[in-house]
């Protein structure tokens, strides 16, 4: 994830990045808070799936607190 952001940031130019991830999805989410991400907020009960709703957690990471982006 790190030499994605760092690609984005650098070749790219862009100031921020920001995804969107489900709940339960939770070593996805602690990989993105290990890149640098932040959670900004959450989409409750935005997703149905087998019958259950999921919230979407949103994201973000700015070009200055990239850590590979030196």
């Amino acid at each position: 994830m790190k030499c994605i952001a760092n690609y984005y940031f650098k070749v790219l130019g862009l100031h921020r990045i920001d995804l969107g991830v489900l709940d339960f999805n939770k070593r996805t989410i602690s990989s993105y808070k290990k890149s640098g991400f932040v959670q900004e907020g959450v989409l409750r009960d935005n997703v149905l799936i087998n019958n259950v709703w999921h919230d979407d957690i949103i994201m973000s990471v700015l070009s200055h607190e990239c850590s590979d982006n030196d």
